[in-house]
């Protein structure tokens, strides 16, 4: 059973925008740093543990008895056009995101990613402002020819959050190694 979490009640809330970004992007990687993405953010930002663990349904002995999944986990809803809804499932351990009812990838351990285009992602996200972008792009692979629309799209986005602007360059590089074709991942 998911608790549905509506697009409004976290579009302000810094935690859920810093939290999204450390768990889900697991290839994001600064290669000169050696740090990831949520290492990169933990650095420098924070980000409420109450939070977190109430959000996700995070309690002791959740990775033992259910690797990290709980029954009934934060679902945010979003409407990306008529009649199709992106899901993503909030777990202590992973995040789901499904388009309707169709899995279509995760971003824990042993993620799942890169499983639309650039074509498909802006089709889907056409009528949506530029933050409610961000959400669906873990899912999302780019050619070398489309980095630029990418860096377009996380700059946007970027710019309505709660991070530093200084911070922009380094989280399009990394977000790009996330979603880059790269042929030993994709």
């Amino acid at each position: 059973m998911r608790k549905i979490v509506q697009y409004d009640d976290v579009k302000e809330n810094k935690d859920f925008w810093r939290y999204f970004f450390c768990v889900n992007f697991p290839c994001a990687e600064d290669k000169d740093s050696d740090m990831s993405l949520l290492e990169i953010i933990e650095e420098k930002y924070e980000i409420s543990k109450k939070w977190q663990d109430e959000f996700t349904g995070f309690y002791e002995g959740v990775f033992d008895e259910n690797d990290g999944y709980v029954n009934d986990p934060s679902t945010l809803k979003i409407e990306l056009k008529k009649g199709i809804y992106l899901f993503i499932e909030f777990h202590p351990g992973d995040t789901l995101y499904f388009l309707n009812d169709k899995k279509i990838g995760c971003t824990g351990p042993e993620f799942f990613i890169r499983k639309i285009s650039w074509t498909d992602f802006e089709c889907y996200t056409r009528e949506l402002g530029c933050v409610k972008k961000i959400l669906l792009l873990p899912m999302v692979y780019v050619y070398e020819n489309e980095k630029e629309k990418l860096k377009k799209c996380i700059f946007n986005g970027l710019k309505n959050l709660y991070f530093e602007e200084e911070d922009f360059e380094l989280f399009y590089k990394v977000i790009l190694e996330n979603c880059l074709i790269n042929n030993e991942i994709f």
